[in-house]
């Protein structure tokens, strides 16, 4: 799966002083409005596999304030559970609801593993758009189709970001930035569809 990461044996030290390794380099070059978006990485279907979400809900942020760029900083997650403990404990935190077709669906008798105990079905009815304004984001992206390798113009693609997920979004106050378009054509239709509103 494209959302999983392996990551064994790291300290939260080591978190901590790489994430101050990249904010030490962006200070170098003196740019003070250079947006930042940072993304963690979590499996809550194997939990032994990647850091305790904790780890990242308790120490990302003071690092984010003590250096100035928490105003400036995205967090986001395919994990929501990070996101709602983010939110609930830095509420100023500007966060992004990442998901795809792998995480909107339940997993097994695990239930739906990806959106922070949310149950998609049982408290909105499968509308994943409104669960992610329901955890109180800034962005909602979602991946721009599927398969996500494939362009608008691949045989069986089928579009996940669609104008009507764009025009909900906004409707309920969120940017909307799809994932991860790589090829012209899809680009300009992605960008046909999600003109943000100010």
């Amino acid at each position: 799966m494209h959302h999983r990461h392996w990551i064994v044996e790291v300290s939260n030290f080591q978190i901590m002083t790489k994430q101050n390794e990249v904010l030490d380099l962006i200070d170098c070059y003196g740019d003070k409005k250079v947006a930042l978006n940072l993304e963690t990485k979590l499996d809550p279907e194997h939990t032994n596999e990647t850091l305790p979400v904790e780890t990242y809900i308790d120490n990302l942020v003071p690092i984010l304030e003590r250096r100035g760029y928490a105003d400036r900083t995205y967090i986001q997650s395919f994990d929501w559970r990070t996101i709602i403990g983010i939110k609930k404990k830095f509420p100023k935190t500007k966060t992004v609801a990442l998901l795809d077709d792998t995480t909107v669906v339940p997993s097994g008798n695990l239930g739906f593993t990806w959106l922070g105990g949310i149950d998609l079905q049982k408290d909105f009815a499968g509308d994943w758009v409104k669960a992610a304004h329901s955890i109180d984001v800034t962005v909602l992206s979602p991946v721009h189709g599927t398969p996500s390798s494939a362009s608008v113009n691949t045989p069986g693609y089928k579009p996940f970001t669609t104008a009507d997920v764009v025009n909900r979004a906004h409707e309920l106050g969120m940017m909307v930035i799809p994932w991860t378009v790589d090829d012209e054509v899809t680009i300009d239709k992605m960008f046909r569809r999600v003109t943000h509103k100010k």
